[in-house]
């Protein structure tokens, strides 16, 4: 199906062009000095959740909604926040981190976020929840660390001319995810899509959770004076969950299997990038306005 390969092919290259702008010293870096970092995991793990537990328990929603709502939160980060950071001068050694490290601690917190979700929305979860722990690190092997590390790789070999390559690929991934997201949106898989009712009894809670999540990945990177790449990367990280990840924990027979637990995710899905990607550009509002100005500052002069 469309989706199937070019969702995955457009991650794989946008990864690998990300890679290529980097070099072992931007890991160390963090490494030496973990700041960023630990925010950013602080802010995904327990920021965000906490967030949807409080939107899901004041939402005059269903019950199976009420929990999609703390899945959808309680899910990692998704790879296009690595591509908002790409395009937007993010730091991309961080994402790349934070994306990686939180997939895995989500194999542990998922269901812990979900039991105490369940018990605060005064219900019981019926089964022992099986987190797909092969089937996640290999997923984050192939889609994150091996074209970033052979990007990092290709860098060092030949330096300047595979950086510039990378740099020319922005608006070539940037079209690809938005075609990508359109063909989620619109041209896929029609017989699950969502009656327009249910879109619309989310959306309010589901913008809700997003911009909150936006705004405490932007809060605590400005109050522990973190600088406008490391806050665009955070920001990003928070606000573009795993949507894809949601929904196939909803469906799961070994997991959830209540495809409805899925609907809030499928919903978040609809506006998320979009909504990281203008936070993004209002971070980077002087390095847009002088783009803009350097392309086609003598076009607009002529209106």
């Amino acid at each position: 199906m469309f989706s199937d390969w070019l969702l995955p092919a457009t991650i794989l290259l946008t990864m690998l062009a990300m890679g290529c702008t980097l070099t072992k010293w931007d890991f160390l870096y963090l490494l030496k000095f973990p700041k960023a970092a630990i925010t950013g995991l602080a802010v995904q793990l327990l920021g965000l959740p906490a967030i949807a537990l409080v939107v899901a328990s004041v939402a005059p929603l269903d019950l199976s909604a009420k929990m999609g709502i703390v899945l959808t939160a309680a899910c990692p980060g998704g790879a296009s926040a690595g591509l908002v950071a790409f395009l937007l001068g993010g730091n991309l050694a961080l994402n790349i981190v934070i994306t990686s490290v939180n997939s895995l601690i989500t194999l542990f917190s998922i269901p812990m976020v979900m039991k105490l979700a369940a018990s605060l929305l005064g219900t019981a979860l019926g089964r022992k929840i099986h987190m797909p722990v092969q089937e996640t690190v290999t997923y984050i092997f192939f889609t994150t660390v091996l074209p970033a590390a052979l990007g990092i790789f290709l860098r060092q070999k030949w330096g300047p001319p595979v950086a510039q390559w990378a740099k020319r690929m922005k608006p070539v991934v940037a079209a690809l995810m938005m075609l990508a997201l359109l063909g989620v949106l619109f041209w896929e898989k029609d017989s699950e899509k969502l009656s327009l009712p249910v879109v619309l009894s989310l959306l309010p809670y589901m913008l809700t959770l997003n911009v909150l999540g936006l705004g405490a990945g932007l809060f605590f990177s400005r109050l522990l004076g973190l600088g406008t790449r490391n806050s665009v990367s955070i920001t990003t990280e928070v606000g573009l969950q795993n949507t894809a990840m949601a929904i196939g924990l909803a469906s799961s027979d070994l997991v959830f299997n209540d495809t409805s637990l899925g609907h809030p995710a499928a919903v978040y899905a609809t506006f998320s990038f979009f909504t990281a990607l203008a936070m993004a550009m209002w971070l980077r509002r002087r390095t847009v306005i002088a783009f803009v100005r350097r392309k086609w500052g003598k076009t607009l002069k002529q209106f």
